[in-house]
This record gives C-alpha cells, structure tokens and sequence, in this order.
C-alpha cells in the first residue's frame, strides 16, 4: 500500500492501544484507508477481495462439457457463471448476432444435438418461444390427452 500521510497515535477497529496510525491508497482499487503504519506497509492492498483482483483462483480447463452442452472458460464476459463458464452456443450466436444475448434469450439447437454449435444450427428464441416448443414436442410425443376407460 502507498503511504499518504501519517496521521499519530489513535484507536482504530475496537483494539485496546493506541497504535500509530497512516492514511494509505491501495494500488490496485485506488480506495484511501486508514491501517496501523506497520500493518500497511506489509499489505499489499485494501482488503483481501481486493488483493484478488485479476488473479485466477482454483484449476481451470479451457473447454468443458456440464450437462451435454460444451462451455468455454471466458471469467471477463458480462454473461459468464459464477465459476466462470459461458455456453459455447451462446458465444456462436453472439457471434452471428454482433451483441451479447439478452437474460431472457435463448441459443435453440436446430437439430436438438447439443455438441453441435455451428452458427446454421443454432437459433435466437425467447424463453418463452424454447419453452413453447419443447413442451409442443413432448405433447405430441405423448400422443396428446391420455383417455381413460373404465373396464367392464
């Protein structure tokens, strides 16, 4: 941390002693936070999320496969999982489209293989419209209203 000013002697976070005390900027978010001058000098930054900024924590893989759909690592999309993961599917659409795809759109595959991403097979579909489909395809799989006949 960089040290701004030194400020004396007080009580800081409810400890008993009066510690002598600095104003430091942290390097890395830019916040002015007031430590103990020793413990400021050894840190490196403001907090510990902040000290984790831009650093990639736990083993990765580059591409991988979660319930039969194929997901690239992209950490810094605006649409990426908490792991870090976005939809290959949805990156190829994007990619057609020239825009990120909205919370409520949807990358539909064509020929219902979930592996295959090339941009003819994937359409733009809302929720809405994907739920629609799907539960049209069911039904007439199904065979549609199921009758029951009483037995004689």
């Amino acid at each position: 941390m960089i040290l701004i000013k030194r400020l004396g002697r007080m009580r800081i976070n409810n400890r008993k002693r009066l510690e002598s005390c600095s104003l430091f900027k942290c390097p890395k978010c830019g916040s002015l936070v007031i430590r103990p001058t020793g413990e400021g000098n050894r840190l490196t930054a403001c907090s510990q999320s902040c000290s984790q900024l831009g650093i990639r924590r736990k083993s990765y893989r580059k591409n991988v496969i979660i319930s039969g759909y194929e997901y690239v690592y992209m950490p810094e999309h605006p649409n990426a999982m908490k792991s870090g993961y976005v939809g290959k599917h949805r990156l190829v659409l994007e990619n057609k489209l020239g825009r990120f795809l909205k919370n409520n759109e949807v990358a539909h595959h064509v020929n219902e293989n979930k592996l295959d991403n090339s941009p003819e097979n994937i359409e733009l579909m809302s929720f809405s419209e994907h739920s629609r489909l799907h539960a049209k395809e069911k039904w007439e799989e199904r065979g549609g209203f199921v009758k029951i006949q009483s037995v004689e």
